[in-house]
């Protein structure tokens, strides 16, 4: 039996959160979803996950502290970054950080699948940061 790829999505927006917990499932991922807090590293303490999918709000920033924090309890942790600012270098410490990708909002659910496949299917190497997914 193939096990199913574990997502913890983490969106503050909360329609946003529903329409991609909806897409991920429908693609055959088990989905957790949660609101962007402290309480979230609680989630990571009890559950294993196969990916993070963490929303980078521009009004505010708990995604990118959570990030941080997250990056630093479990560096070896796959995450995905959702943003509407495809810049990584307004990001403090973003770049120093390994495992990750950042998507630019809007984005297609099959260019979600392709990046979630391709963070989680070992095409990511520990020494990159940032990895571009040919839609």
């Amino acid at each position: 039996m193939i096990s199913k790829i574990s997502i913890l999505l983490i969106e503050e927006d909360l329609p946003l959160q529903h329409t991609l917990a909806y897409i991920f499932r429908r693609g055959g991922f088990e989905v957790v979803s949660a609101a962007p807090d402290l309480n979230v590293l609680s989630l990571l303490a009890e559950y294993s996950f196969d990916l993070i999918v963490l929303g980078l709000n521009q009004s505010s920033d708990i995604g990118l502290s959570l990030f941080l924090k997250i990056k630093k309890d479990h560096p070896l942790l796959p995450v995905i970054l959702l943003s509407a600012n495809p810049e990584t270098d307004v990001v403090p410490g973003l770049n120093d950080e390994i495992g990750w990708m950042l998507i630019q909002k809007p984005f297609e659910p099959s260019f979600l699948f392709k990046s979630v496949s391709a963070i989680t299917g070992g095409s990511l190497k520990h020494e990159s940061q940032l990895i571009e997914v040919v839609a």
